[in-house]
């Protein structure tokens, strides 16, 4: 019988566990061989065995994991040759050569869930218990932004609620919790092929290389998403602070921050969520309703955003609702029709879709 080297991939992103009930490990790679190996029907039709060696690609790959060498973990043997290193190598030296059954153990499941979610929203929790338990008066003005906020942000506005550093540990733990939540779902997510399939769509690999590091690297990449969620407020809040001195709404741009993060206070109450959602989302009939309820959230920020900024620019709802959308539009379809162009981006979207799995 003839044994075809052939492109059937396995990812290797866990390595060595304690057995085979760990998918994505070396143990499972090799259990997944020897039952391919040991299946007589198999062997009628024929059969092809997973890639020889590991690859090094130009991109990183969310599928395989995030290698900072870019080498794609899913052959028999480790991009270093390395022989012995696999299990899944003994077993296929087995089968050629008739050698001694390899022996797989099966183990324990891992529990995947980082502890740095855990352990995070703890420390986020005790931090703002603390902060909040003094500071009566930040935790009124927090309570009286939700239940009031068309009030409360014209009292920012006209400086009768006046925000000085206490505000700036507010800020954090709102970029805090928010990190939380979108590192639960990058992590989920983390080895889905659709999404890298869509990355690969777009053409521009360098897009997504943070997207693809924080999803396998949450701990490490916790204190920059909190930087880069502070810098786009404090970005945003230049914008209207500059369109403010056009229209001459004599608008203090120490205001305007303070509007727009006053704005993301509701955020602070999904704390909770932020500790557990990577677990929420391991019950897969539940996925709609979770992503229904923080796609509610996001509308619900956005809302309260808009509402901050046409309060500082002494503006109408509607002038600045229908300048965001046209703003977003203005972004957005240049954008997406220059990657059809230059990269077709439309046509490998369909193929993404079509192709994966879900």
């Amino acid at each position: 019988d003839k044994i075809i080297i052939g492109p059937i991939t396995y990812p290797l992103f866990l390595g060595s566990t304690s057995g085979y009930l760990n998918q994505n490990s070396f143990e499972s790679h090799a259990k997944l061989l020897y039952d391919l190996l040991t299946s007589k029907r198999l062997f009628k039709n024929g059969f092809i065995i997973n890639s020889l060696y590991d690859y090094k690609g130009e991109r990183q790959s969310l599928s395989v994991g995030y290698a900072e060498n870019k080498v794609y973990k899913i052959g028999i043997i480790p991009y270093n040759r390395k022989e012995n290193e696999r299990l899944v190598f003994k077993v296929l030296e087995w089968k050629l050569n008739k050698g001694d059954r390899v022996t797989i153990p099966i183990g324990n499941k891992k529990d995947q869930t980082p502890m740095f979610f855990i352990y995070a929203g703890l420390v986020i929790g005790v931090l703002m218990g603390i902060f909040l338990g003094v500071d009566k008066k930040l935790k009124n003005d927090c309570l009286r932004s939700l239940n009031r906020s068309y009030n409360f942000f014209v009292d920012v506005r006209d400086r009768r609620i006046m925000t000085n550093f206490r505000l700036f540990f507010l800020s954090f733990l709102i970029a805090s919790i928010s990190s939380l939540l979108i590192l639960n779902i990058l992590y989920f997510y983390r080895n889905n092929n659709l999404l890298d399939k869509l990355a690969l769509a777009f053409g521009r690999f360098e897009l997504f290389d943070f997207i693809f590091y924080a999803a396998w690297n949450p701990e490490k990449s916790f204190w920059i998403l909190i930087f880069i969620q502070s810098f786009s407020v404090l970005l945003v809040a230049i914008l209207i602070y500059i369109i403010s001195l056009i229209k001459n709404a004599r608008t203090e741009f120490d205001s305007i921050y303070f509007g727009l993060n006053w704005a993301l206070v509701p955020i602070m109450m999904f704390l909770p969520l932020g500790m557990a959602l990577f677990k929420m989302l391991d019950i897969v009939k539940y996925n709609y309703i979770i992503f229904g309820v923080l796609a509610l959230l996001v509308l619900w920020l956005l809302q309260r955003a808009l509402k901050a900024i046409y309060i500082m620019l002494y503006e109408a709802p509607i002038k600045v609702y229908a300048a965001f959308l046209i703003l977003l539009l203005f972004a957005l379809i240049p954008i997406l029709f220059y990657l059809n162009y230059t990269e077709e981006l439309f046509e490998f979207v369909k193929i993404a879709i079509m192709s994966s799995t879900f």
